[in-house]
């Protein structure tokens, strides 16, 4: 009944109305534009929600952030290969702080385009409101036609190719604002360049590639796949230029794990953001754990006082022991370590499961001044350097350093590291070396 009346009242407005609008063209007037806008109102937001109805259904995108590595990655491989050309905003990239030290001319803010194999991919890059951070956060959006994701992992994979073979070099990575960033590209370095003995090289060498090779192993087996090599020796014997001949000859990444700034909790997420199959360094691991506490450390202030905010939290023990080898420490991968007092270190630490090869790094051995010499001065007679023998105490870095003062003169750097066998003046060596050197 209530519904009928109101019906009836609502008929009998309209015929009203409609009489009146025939009887006064104002009102008719006022009428109209008053309906007009309220349908223009109502149906102000259908061409926006349109257009993204279509673009939804039409286009597929991928979100890049700049805690990503590949974000700064695909902007190196843009300006690399010179896939910029229809954009007309650049950037030029902050020297240091993608790992290189050259600056990089690459994609700039804003919207534009690239062709992949003639497919065009339009590409959007902006800056994200960030606080408390060193560098502004930034996102890239890769959009293509249609739904065929593969496109993107083509992409992905091209520039991961591209500039894992274009020169000559690794990346070093640390850890920063909870990820990983690129700390600085570096030139790979040969195993033939160190002063290493054979036997050690080799023994090195061959466990890094059967852990690589027997993955499948590993898992059928139900071990985890992982591995740990310590490498102990004095100072200046050539322990992290060894890690740099691993990255460079298996093609790795090396992480650099700086204990200092990690706490328990941190140094698991660190751990766990490491990609499957890069290095983990750990250099001079003894100063961290030599006659540390199980309990944080509390920093006094000038005044002498101790205040809660002083209070920082560190690694402890038991920490690094499970973020090494627990249950949450992830696999595929593997840690070196350095140490210049394995003494120091607390049996748990370097036991195996967690440090499955150790290695002494030592001081020149007649072996290594031979290979050395006979690498740095070709010229020079292997017969006589036999006839040398290195003093005791020599690392590498002072035979290096001698190398470098003193290029052309042979018999200078082998006085003052080598004892001569048998009795020679060092002129006659050096006239000997001018001699070959004219010829």
């Amino acid at each position: 009944m209530a519904m009928t009346l109101i019906l009836v009242k609502l008929t009998s407005l309209f015929n009203a109305s409609q009489t009146l609008s025939k009887n006064n063209p104002v009102f008719a007037g006022i009428a109209s534009l008053y309906g007009l806008g309220i349908l223009t109102f109502a149906l102000r937001d259908i061409p926006a929600t349109l257009w993204d109805f279509l673009t939804r259904q039409l286009t597929t995108t991928m979100t890049l952030n700049s805690h990503d590595e590949i974000f700064f990655t695909l902007l190196i491989w843009i300006s690399k290969h010179k896939m910029h050309r229809f954009m007309r905003s650049y950037n030029l990239g902050n020297p240091g702080r993608w790992g290189i030290r050259d600056e990089v001319l690459t994609l700039g803010y804003g919207r534009t385009l690239f062709l992949l194999d003639g497919f065009p991919i339009f590409i959007n890059r902006f800056k994200i409101e960030a606080n408390a951070t060193e560098y502004p956060k930034e996102s890239i959006e890769l959009t293509i036609l249609g739904r065929n994701s593969k496109r993107f992992y083509d992409l992905l994979q091209a520039v991961r190719d591209s500039l894992k073979n274009a020169d000559n070099t690794y990346t070093a990575y640390y850890w920063r604002d909870h990820n990983w960033h690129p700390l600085a590209v570096l030139p790979k370095r040969s195993f033939d360049t160190l002063s290493l003995p054979q036997k050690t090289r080799a023994c090195l060498l061959n466990h890094v590639r059967a852990f690589i090779s027997q993955k499948a192993w590993y898992l059928a087996n139900g071990i985890p796949y992982r591995t740990g090599i310590l490498l102990q020796g004095p100072p200046g014997t050539g322990k992290t230029s060894l890690i740099t001949s691993i990255c460079s000859e298996f093609n790795k990444g090396a992480y650099i794990l700086d204990l200092s700034v990690h706490t328990d909790i941190t140094l698991k997420e660190a751990l766990s953001k490491i990609p499957a199959g890069d290095i983990v360094v750990i250099e001079d691991i003894d100063t961290h754990f030599s006659k540390r506490p199980e309990t944080p450390t509390v920093l006094v202030n000038d005044d002498g006082n101790d205040e809660d905010e002083a209070k920082v939290p560190v690694i402890t023990l038991g920490g690094i022991l499970n973020a090494l080898d627990g249950i949450a420490c992830g696999t595929d991968r593997m840690v070196f370590a350095t140490t210049n007092h394995p003494e120091k270190l607390d049996p748990a630490l370097i036991r195996e499961g967690r440090f499955d090869l150790k290695l002494t790094i030592d001081y020149m051995t007649d072996e290594t001044l031979q290979d050395y010499m006979g690498r740095l001065y070709p010229d020079f007679s292997k017969e006589e350097l036999k006839m040398w023998a290195v003093k005791p105490g020599i690392p590498p870095c002072k035979v290096q350093h001698l190398v470098f003062e003193n290029r052309q003169e042979p018999a200078i750097v082998l006085s003052q590291i080598a004892d001569r066998r048998e009795e020679r003046s060092i002129s006659d060596v050096g006239i000997e070396y001018e001699q070959r050197m004219a010829s």
